[in-house]
């Protein structure tokens, strides 16, 4: 069973949500664009703050990779 345990969001599409898994006991990580799971970017780590860190950088990764394809 999953728990979410923090959001972070990025106006105006984009979000990283990380989960606790209980029965695996590890951190996913999941990411968002338009309110659409992105399932292949999803990240595993035992470490909280590992999960947190990613889910920072792959919002930041995100906004970098939209604004040079525009």
């Amino acid at each position: 069973m999953s728990r979410r345990i923090k959001v972070h969001s990025m106006p105006p599409n984009l979000e990283a949500i990380i989960l606790f898994d209980s029965m695996w006991e590890d951190y996913v990580v999941r990411l968002f664009v338009n309110k659409k799971h992105q399932q292949d970017a999803d990240y595993h780590t035992d470490c909280r703050v590992d999960a947190d860190r990613t889910a920072k950088e792959m919002l930041a990764h995100y906004k970098i990779k939209a604004h040079e394809e525009n």
